[in-house]
C-alpha cells in the first residue's frame, strides 16, 4: 500500500511507504512531519477521482467527465494525506474530501537518515519541478526511481536543471578516492550496484533499481551533457532496397 503525507506547514506530499511509523521526515520549507501509519477509512465517495467535481452517492459515472466511479475503476490501493481515506495511487482528487494528489510526490527520507557516501547531514532539495535530497558536505545526490531518466529527457527542452548545476557552490568536503565502496540505497538500505551510465559515458554512478541512484558531487552534471549530446545525434535511416 502507498502512504502519503502532507506537509503541515506547506502541504507538500511526500511519498512515505518506506518511513517507520513515529519518525520524521522533513519538508523542503523547513518543516517536520511526524509519520503515521494510518488506520484507512472507506470513501464516501463525494467527489470524482478524475475531475474532482462533485457526484451523488447513488452516481454510477461522474456528471462532469463521465468517468466511471465503481469499486472496480477506483484500484483503492493509497491513502489521502489529508483525512486517510481509501484513493487510487492514481487519483487526481480524494473522493471523501476533495483534495488535489500530487502526481508527483518525492520519496521521503527519514529525518535521521545520512549521506551514505560521508555520513554527514541530507536535506531536501527543489529545483524547478524536481526534488531530491543532497548531502550538505560532500553534495551528493539522491534521485528517487526514474527521476535521473526524467531529468536526462528534459535536458534539450528545460534549461532549469542545466543552469542549476551551472551555479552549484563548491563541496565543503570532497569524498574519499582509492578503494571502491559500494554504498548502501537510502531506502531499503541494501548495498547498490555500480553501473557506467549510457554505457558508454564514464560516469560510474551507484544504483538501487527500485529506489533510486546516488551522484557523487559533478556526476548529474556530466551525464546532463552526456545525455544532451547523445540527443543530439541523428537517428541513422535504414535505407530497403
Amino acid at each position: 500500500m502507498l502512504d502519503i503525507l502532507a506537509c503541515p506547514k506547506c502541504g507538500r506530499q511526500y511519498d512515505v511507504t518506506h518511513v517507520a511509523s513515529r519518525r520524521h521526515i522533513r519538508c523542503e520549507c523547513g518543516a517536520r512531519a511526524m509519520v503515521y501509519k494510518q488506520s484507512p477509512n472507506s470513501p464516501g465517495t463525494f467527489n470524482c477521482w478524475c475531475c474532482g467535481g462533485p457526484f451523488e452517492k447513488s452516481a454510477q459515472n461522474c456528471a462532469y467527465c463521465g468517468s466511471s466511479i465503481t469499486l472496480e475503476e477506483r484500484h483503492l490501493d493509497a491513502l489521502c494525506p489529508k483525512c486517510f481515506a481509501w484513493i487510487s495511487s492514481n487519483a487526481n482528487y480524494c473522493m471523501e474530501c476533495g483534495t488535489t494528489i500530487d502526481s508527483v510526490r518525492p520519496v521521503a527520507i527519514d529525518e535521521d537518515s545520512s549521506c551514505p557516501r560521508c555520513k554527514c547531514k541530507l536535506f531536501g532539495r527543489a529545483v524547478g519541478n524536481y526534488s531530491f535530497t543532497e548531502c550538505v558536505a560532500c553534495a551528493g545526490i539522491w534521485l528517487a526511481a526514474g527521476l535521473l531518466e526524467r531529468i536526462c529527457d528534459e535536458a534539450e527542452t528545460t534549461s532549469t536543471m542545466t543552469d542549476w548545476l551551472a551555479t552549484r557552490p563548491a563541496p565543503l568536503m570532497d569524498h574519499p578516492s582509492g578503494a571502491v565502496v559500494y554504498l548502501p540505497c537510502l531506502e531499503c538500505h541494501d548495498l547498490m550496484e555500480r553501473h557506467n551510465f549510457g554505457g558508454g559515458s564514464g560516469v560510474i554512478y551507484d544504483i538501487c533499481k527500485g529506489h533510486g541512484v546516488w551522484l557523487d558531487h559533478g556526476e548529474l552534471e556530466k551525464i546532463v551533457k552526456y545525455a544532451r549530446i547523445m540527443a543530439r545525434k541523428p537517428v541513422k535511416q535504414v535505407v530497403r532496397e
